[in-house]
């Protein structure tokens, strides 16, 4: 950012370091499963079938891996957010960027438009979601291939400026087109497709 830039939000994933209530957990419209997050001793972890094999949980089970959580507080743009993430075997820990947020059958929060910046074994997908006559559609913007290893923290930064999100990532930086962006969102965290885990998250706004 060119700005001086204002720390608005920082926390550890320890259990003492940060609190859920801070938070909105957010389901997604492709699956009616609602995942949860287990607490470990120094981060979260999303919450994955057990019993179930790497294969299944990438294939036919990756539904049940889903957890989503986004920080309670809408923050303007531009902003910067930085999370410390890594996965056990391919996939696919991500920071999510949300304008609004809609509600599924139960009232339950869930996913609207939203973009995603991706971690995986083979680099950083970004997509960009929304709806589209009541069903949701996806669509990718950008692949940035890398090899990233699994059980490695890797610290993920996503900065947004005018039409664009600029990723940071193992020393290498990438912009991506996005003429949309909204004047604000809803900024969190998904673990998916595999055990995802996270350390420490922080938004940072122009002062």
């Amino acid at each position: 950012m060119e700005k001086a830039e204002h720390l608005r939000y920082a926390c550890t994933f320890a259990p003492q370091g940060w609190s859920a209530a801070d938070w909105i957990g957010v389901g997604s419209p492709r699956w009616a499963w609602r995942g949860t997050w287990v607490q470990e001793a120094d981060h979260i972890r999303n919450q994955v079938p057990a019993g179930a094999g790497e294969d299944e949980l990438l294939g036919p089970r990756a539904p049940e891996t889903y957890a989503s959580q986004v920080w309670q507080e809408q923050v303007n743009l531009p902003l910067r957010v930085c999370a410390e993430l890594c996965f056990d075997h391919r996939m696919a820990p991500l920071i999510v960027l949300a304008p609004e947020l809609g509600a599924d059958c139960n009232s339950r929060p869930q996913y609207r438009e939203h973009y995603e910046v991706v971690l995986y074994d083979e680099g950083i997908n970004v997509w960009y979601h929304a709806m589209a006559l009541g069903r949701p559609r996806w669509q990718k913007l950008i692949h940035h291939p890398l090899s990233l290893a699994p059980r490695q923290r890797h610290l993920l930064e996503v900065e947004t400026r005018e039409a664009a999100l600029v990723v940071r990532v193992a020393g290498a930086e990438w912009s991506v087109p996005c003429p949309e962006l909204p004047p604000r969102s809803f900024v969190g965290l998904t673990g998916c497709e595999g055990v995802n885990r996270f350390y420490n998250f922080s938004i940072h706004t122009s002062a």
